[in-house]
């Protein structure tokens, strides 16, 4: 196989990964789901960032990425993306990590979420907000994500929770 088929399939599989993001989650009943509030985003931020400046950016990562660790509680979890659009971690879903199709997902609606991190990061480094749609891994429905954005050691740190519909 070449390399650049066997890349192609890498692709398509990440993106596949991507499309079925809901169902590669433990979906829970929508009756014992607690919802994350906005204070919720901004507490785990303030910790992410101070965890990664105490125990420097690898071991950061490694924390961020670890499914039942102390940064994922929930649906919050803890993204660091490129301002080139590459996700360094992203503890549900570690396909999507160092993958460069991210920039071209669209949403329900047709925004590119991850472009809407960046921007956001580069905009607002001290802090700013997006939206899209997104599927919800608590239970599997497409909803509103809103998605706390800091530019942060020359990368954008984003952790997000859904708005009830």
């Amino acid at each position: 196989m070449t390399h650049a088929v066997s890349t192609l399939f890498a692709r398509v599989a990440a993106l596949a990964g991507v499309i079925l993001f809901g169902a590669t989650l433990a979906a829970a009943p929508a009756s014992a789901y607690d919802r994350a509030t906005e204070a919720d985003v901004v507490a785990m931020m303030e910790k992410a960032i101070a965890h990664y400046d105490a125990v420097g950016r690898e071991q950061a990562m490694a924390d961020f990425n670890d499914l039942d660790g102390e940064f994922v509680d929930g649906d919050l979890y803890v993204i660091i993306c490129t301002l080139d659009h590459i996700y360094k971690t992203h503890a549900h879903n570690p396909v999507l990590i160092d993958n460069d199709i991210l920039v071209d997902i669209q949403d329900v609606n047709g925004d590119f979420p991850v472009r809407m991190i960046v921007q956001s990061a580069k905009d607002n480094p001290e802090g700013g907000w997006v939206e899209y749609t997104w599927v919800n891994p608590a239970n599997d429905q497409q909803e509103v994500k809103k998605v706390y954005v800091v530019q942060h050691d020359g990368d954008a740190f984003a952790i997000g929770y859904y708005l009830a519909n």
